[in-house]
């Protein structure tokens, strides 16, 4: 069967064995334009309802595509809305999670698998009712790759609406507050760290930018904080992954530094 949604199952190096979920259609749709983005260059979207071009999901199709691999892979690990750009920018994102959650209820695992699970940039967090929606979801992985503005600009490239780093960081911990409300439902933080070729001499791993990163995880006070590096093809040629050494060696440096001792800092 052809699907317009779902792909996979693949293997995720943080989620195990998952399905993905695209509510954006076929074109990039993001309020970044990250330097390391595996999607490619796109133009960036802005916030609002009428700036954003996204196709009108079929529920019933997405049923249909959702079912099998809920129903019959036992192994799956996640459910996972994301991918070709920001999935809280889809105004059916509420809809779209309320059909898989009665599928899993219907289902119902005996491990309470698999898990509903959403990657956002963050950017869209300072709204109230975008985060009654992502609170919903059983996990979220919000991403901060950068504590500080300059940094933003440089790495993940907003669009002019995007607020601010500090606007996006309260948008995540005012997201970890809403979570409360939904026992068992846990927010990691995904940081993705990056260097690059000798004549661009840029990195996201600076020491100024893991400190601020660090007070950032403090604040929100996340379930976790996931650290990882590129695996794939990046949007510019000129960013490169760290090396396994020099990863761990900066996962080591936020560790030290983060000071709520019951934030568990991953290195993937």
């Amino acid at each position: 069967m052809d699907r317009d949604y779902v792909f996979g199952p693949i293997h995720s190096r943080r989620l195990g064995m998952s399905s993905g979920v695209n509510l954006l259609g076929p074109r990039k749709t993001c309020t970044f334009d990250c330097v390391y983005c595996e999607v490619g260059r796109g133009p960036t979207v802005g916030l609002l309802e009428g700036d954003i071009d996204i196709p009108l999901i079929d529920l019933s199709r997405l049923e249909e595509e959702l079912r099998p691999p809920m129903q019959d892979l036992r192994e799956l690990d996640s459910v996972t809305f994301g991918y070709n750009g920001e999935p809280t920018l889809c105004p059916q994102l509420g809809e779209c999670l309320a059909v898989a959650r009665r599928i899993k209820e219907e289902i119902a695992r005996a491990d309470g698998g698999p898990m509903l699970s959403l990657f956002t940039n963050a950017t869209t967090l300072s709204n109230a009712t975008t985060r009654a929606t992502v609170a919903q979801f059983d996990f979220v992985m919000a991403k901060l790759d950068c504590g500080l503005q300059p940094e933003l600009l440089s790495a993940n490239r907003p669009g002019d609406a995007v607020p601010s780093v500090e606007e996006i960081i309260g948008g995540i911990a005012a997201l970890r507050q809403d979570m409360e409300a939904f026992p068992g439902h846990s927010l990691a933080i995904q940081t993705l760290l990056f260097k690059s070729t000798g004549s661009y001499g840029y990195s996201n791993a600076s020491e100024e930018n893991l400190q601020a990163l660090a007070s950032a995880y403090d604040f929100v006070k996340p379930n976790m904080v996931q650290v990882y590096t590129v695996a794939r093809q990046s949007a510019e040629g000129w960013v490169l992954p760290l090396s396994r050494p020099e990863l761990e060696a900066a996962g080591a440096v936020l560790t030290s530094l983060v000071q709520d001792r019951d934030i568990s800092i991953r290195v993937f």
